[in-house]
């Protein structure tokens, strides 16, 4: 287990996004940052995973990443 996961720029390229954010999530405590491309063609399926599995307590909108932050 960890104790803080970062994943930076990482999620749109997986291959099984659900799989990867509940492993994430599995070997994760508590606190979590996700970042990935605000522009790709997946955002929306991104966002929608990244807040049902886990509470975000705040979201960034860089230029070209958005941010999630767990505490």
């Amino acid at each position: 287990f960890f104790d803080i996961v970062i994943s930076i720029t990482a999620i749109q390229n997986f291959t099984n996004i659900e799989k990867g954010l509940k492993e994430i999530k599995r070997v994760g405590k508590e606190k979590f940052v996700l970042t990935f491309l605000k522009k790709s063609v997946k955002k929306d399926y991104i966002d929608k995973l990244i807040k049902k599995y886990f509470k975000i307590n705040r979201i960034i909108e860089e230029e070209r990443d958005l941010m999630y932050f767990t505490e």
